[in-house]
C-alpha cells in the first residue's frame, strides 16, 4: 500500500517542469540523464556539426565523417552512389535546410549547395548560375524570408537574392545597410522581418512587394557585435544572440532595447572558460534557454531569476552529456532534447524518463514535509496536492515548490502516531476534506487550518469508536462511502440524512492487513486479498 502510494506521488510530481529545476524544499534524483547515441545505433559520428529535424521527423545528423538519418530506431547513413557524377560530392555536410516547399537542402563544409531528391534518398549537386561579377563562391547560410523567397548568405558577398527556378544568385545592394557584410540572417514570421548580424551591426531587413529585394526596416547598434556566433527567435518574437566570453543577448524587438546576460566563471563550472562562446540556442515550453558552448557544456537560463542550471560532462556518470564542446541543441517535436557535441557524438535527453522529484522530509523546518511515512494524497488543482502522511497533512504548491505542514492536534491523536489513510474534498460549497485515518474519520479546514473528528448522528451506523477509515469514495450525488478495517466494512453517507448506513457487499470477514483496494470511476469496489500466496481479485458494484 505504501509503495504503490509512493510511486504514484512520484508521478504526479512530474508537472513540475519540462526540465529540472533547482526549488527551496526540494532536491533532484539525476536531473540530466542522457542516452548516448553510438555504434550501437549504427552512429559512428564523434564530430559534429549540426543536427536538424524534417517536417516528415526524420533527425539528420551533419557530422565530420558523413551524414546520417535517424528514424527513431537505426541511424542511416547518406552515402554517394559509386560512379554518380551529381551525388554528394563532398561527405561532410556542414548544414540543412527545410524550405516551405518541402525541399531539403544541404551545404558541404566547402560551400557547395546540394538538394534532397526524396525518390533516389539522396542528393544531388545544384549548381548555381551566377550573375555577372559573382563568381563561384562558398555558401555559408541558406534563409527563407517570410513572403518564401530564398536568400543565400556567401563567404564574399554577403547576403543575395535567391531565384531557384532559374538557379540564378544576385548580391544584395540595400541603402543603409551593408549587405556584403553580411555573415548570419534569421527570418521572424511574426514581425515578417528578415534578422541579418554584420560584424558592427544588427539588421531588420523587410521584403519589397514590388520588385525583389530587400529595404532596411530598422538598424541597432550592438556593442559586441564581432562575438555573435548563433541568432535564435523564442515563443515571444525576442531576439537572442549567442557569442564570446560566453554571453546572451537578448532584443526587444518592440522596444528595440538589449538586455545583456554575461556569465563568470565561476557559474559556468570549474572550467577555465576565458575563451568560450555560445555555440547553439534553443528554447524549451517554459520560455527557459538551453545554450551550448565551446568547452563548458551546456546550461539552462531561466531569463526571469537570471539563475543557470549546468549540465556537463562526468567521467564517472555514463548517463551524462557525453563531451563538452556542444556544437548544436535541438528540441524535438515530442519535446526530446538532443545534443551533438564536437569530440564524442550524440546525447539524447527524454524529460519524462528523469523528471522525478524528492520531497524530503526535515522536521521542525519550514517548507518540508512533516513526515517520512507517505499514504496517500489528493489533488486540488492543476497547482495543489494535499499529501497524506503520518501526524498530519502536507499542502504542496508545484509551480512554487512550498510545502505546508499541518500537524494533527494532540487531543485528537492523543499522543499516538495517525496515520492519513485517504483524502476526499467536502460536499459541494465546502472547502472542507474528509480524511480516513488510524484514528477514524476526521475533517481538515483548510480556512482555519483546523481538524474535528467525526461524530455520530441519531440512527448512524458508523461507531465514533471506529479507529480506522482505509478508503474514501465520494459519489455522484456528493455521497460517501467508507471503508473501514477491524473487520473490514463499507459503509455508505447520505448527505441529506447526514447518517452512515453499513452495506452487507462484503460478504466474509476479511481481517487480511496487506488487503489493497481502489474504487473505480463507475463506483465498483475493487478488492485484493491474500490467500495462500494467491491474489483474489474481486469486483463488487455498490448500491446506493
Amino acid at each position: 500500500m505504501k509503495f504503490v502510494s509512493t510511486l504514484l506521488l512520484y508521478l504526479l510530481l512530474l508537472p513540475f517542469s519540462s526540465y529540472p529545476q533547482h526549488l527551496v524544499g526540494q532536491n533532484w534524483v539525476k536531473p540530466f540523464e542522457f542516452e548516448r547515441l553510438d555504434e550501437k545505433s549504427g552512429s559512428n559520428a564523434s564530430d559534429i556539426y549540426r543536427i536538424y529535424q524534417d517536417k516528415t521527423g526524420f533527425i539528420w545528423i551533419c557530422a565530420a565523417n558523413g551524414l546520417f538519418r535517424y528514424d527513431g530506431k537505426v541511424f542511416l547513413p547518406v552515402k554517394n552512389e559509386e560512379g554518380d557524377p551529381l551525388g554528394l560530392g563532398d561527405d561532410h555536410v556542414y548544414r540543412l535546410f527545410e524550405d516551405s516547399a518541402n525541399r531539403l537542402w544541404a551545404i558541404t563544409e566547402f560551400g557547395e549547395l546540394y538538394l534532397y531528391n526524396q525518390r533516389r534518398s539522396n542528393f544531388f549537386r545544384f549548381h548555381i548560375n551566377y550573375e555577372a561579377g559573382c563568381n563561384s563562391e562558398k555558401i555559408a547560410q541558406l534563409i527563407e524570408g517570410p513572403s518564401g523567397q530564398l536568400y543565400v548568405i556567401s563567404n564574399s558577398y554577403g547576403l543575395c537574392l535567391f531565384d531557384v527556378p532559374h538557379a540564378i544568385l544576385s548580391p544584395l545592394s540595400i541603402t543603409g545597410a551593408n549587405a556584403k557584410k553580411v555573415f548570419r540572417a534569421i527570418a521572424d514570421p511574426v514581425q515578417k522581418n528578415l534578422w541579418a548580424h554584420t560584424a558592427d551591426s544588427l539588421y531588420a531587413f523587410r521584403e519589397e512587394k514590388s520588385a525583389a529585394g530587400l529595404r532596411l526596416d530598422s538598424a541597432y547598434d550592438y556593442a559586441n557585435g564581432t562575438s555573435t556566433v548563433t541568432m535564435e527567435l523564442d515563443k515571444g518574437g525576442n531576439l537572442w544572440l549567442g557569442g564570446w566570453y560566453p554571453e546572451l543577448a537578448k532584443l526587444n524587438v518592440r522596444t528595440g532595447t538589449f538586455e545583456l546576460f554575461k556569465f563568470t566563471n565561476e557559474k559556468l563550472g570549474k572550467d577555465k572558460l576565458n575563451h568560450n562562446r555560445v555555440n547553439t540556442i534553443c528554447f524549451d515550453d517554459d520560455g527557459k534557454v538551453w545554450a551550448g558552448t565551446n568547452a563548458g557544456g551546456a546550461f539552462i537560463l531561466d531569463p526571469l531569476t537570471r539563475s543557470i542550471t549546468m549540465i556537463q560532462h562526468d567521467e564517472k556518470n555514463e548517463s551524462s552529456l557525453s563531451h563538452n564542446t556542444v556544437t548544436k541543441i535541438l528540441r524535438d517535436k515530442d519535446g526530446n532534447v538532443w545534443i551533438s557535441t564536437w569530440g564524442n557524438g550524440l546525447n539524447k535527453y527524454i524529460p519524462a524518463r528523469t523528471q522525478f522529484g524528492l520531497l524530503r522530509c526535515r522536521p521542525n523546518l519550514k517548507n518540508a514535509l512533516g513526515s517520512l511515512q507517505v499514504s496517500t494524497f489528493y489533488e486540488m488543482d492543476s497547482n495543489l496536492l494535499w499529501i497524506g502522511s503520518n501526524d498530519g497533512l502536507n499542502l504542496l504548491n508545484r509551480k512554487t515548490g512550498n510545502i505546508q505542514f499541518f500537524k494533527i492536534p494532540g487531543q485528537i491523536s492523543k499522543g499516538q502516531v495517525c496515520s492519513i489513510y485517504a483524502i476526499q474534498p467536502g460536499p459541494r460549497q465546502s472547502q472542507t476534506l474528509w480524511l480516513g485515518t488510524s484514528h477514524g474519520l476526521l475533517f481538515f479546514d483548510p480556512n482555519k487550518k483546523a481538524y474535528t473528528k467525526w461524530r455520530a448522528a441519531e440512527a448512524s451506523e458508523l461507531p465514533v469508536e471506529q479507529e480506522l477509515v482505509y478508503f474514501i469514495d465520494r459519489t455522484e450525488d456528493q455521497g460517501y462511502h467508507l471503508l473501514t478495517y477491524g473487520p473490514y466494512t463499507l459503509f455508505h453517507y447520505n448527505t441529506q440524512t447526514k447518517r452512515f448506513v453499513r452495506d452487507s457487499i462484503i460478504e466474509k470477514t476479511i481481517q487480511d492487513p496487506n488487503l489493497i483496494a481502489v474504487f473505480d470511476r463507475q463506483h465498483h469496489l475493487w478488492m485484493s486479498v491474500e490467500r495462500e500466496g494467491y491474489i483474489q481479485v474481486r469486483s463488487q458494484k455498490k448500491t446506493t
